[in-house]
């Protein structure tokens, strides 16, 4: 299986995993999708068309590189484009925080010292998209899913601050363009 790593050490990453509907067990393959231009887009959506295929992909379009892992980017139309054009892939949000790019070092990491590399990971709820895909398909569309898909990452960041214990902002999160 090809896998995408989504985060370094100490940054956070929030992503989807859009998993094509299949009564197989296989978690099928991730395609890497690190900017999304036309290739990619159409790619990722034949990838999808595939029962057994698992992506990971972030609304925001590039990984969050501030130090703050509760701080979000705005979300980018492209995430958006590929789920509404993937009727059959169900979408789940994921909030992680704490994996780094190299998986076999993180595999020794959670191996060898547990305690000090924690990983969590929280998932929400399935994003049902089905009234936007009734909707002409626009880049405002697209950037309406990508928002929504966002939000939901949003509120399990909220619920892994407060399951950690780490304070609130001190003003309102702000968007970066």
């Amino acid at each position: 299986m090809r896998t995408e790593s989504v985060q370094r050490r100490g940054t956070f990453e929030p992503s989807l995993a859009l998993r094509a509907r299949s009564s197989s067990t296989s978690a099928g393959d991730f395609v890497p999708a690190h900017r999304f231009n036309e290739y990619s887009v159409q790619r990722s959506i034949e990838e999808l068309a595939q029962p057994g295929t698992v992506m990971g992909l972030h609304p925001e379009g590039t990984r969050n590189k501030t130090d703050d892992p509760y701080h979000f980017l705005r979300a980018r139309a492209g995430v958006g484009r590929i789920a509404l054009a993937s009727p059959h892939a169900r979408i789940i949000p994921a909030f992680v925080l704490g994996m780094g790019n190299d998986l076999p070092k993180e595999l020794v990491y959670n191996w060898m010292r547990p305690k000090d590399t924690r990983i969590d990971v929280l998932f929400g709820p399935e994003i049902d998209l089905g009234d936007l895909r009734m909707l002409p398909q626009s880049p405002a569309t697209a950037q309406r899913a990508s928002e929504r898909m966002l939000d939901a990452i949003r509120v399990l960041a909220d619920k892994h601050r407060a399951l950690v214990g780490a304070p609130a902002p001190a003003r309102a999160e702000t968007v970066a363009p």
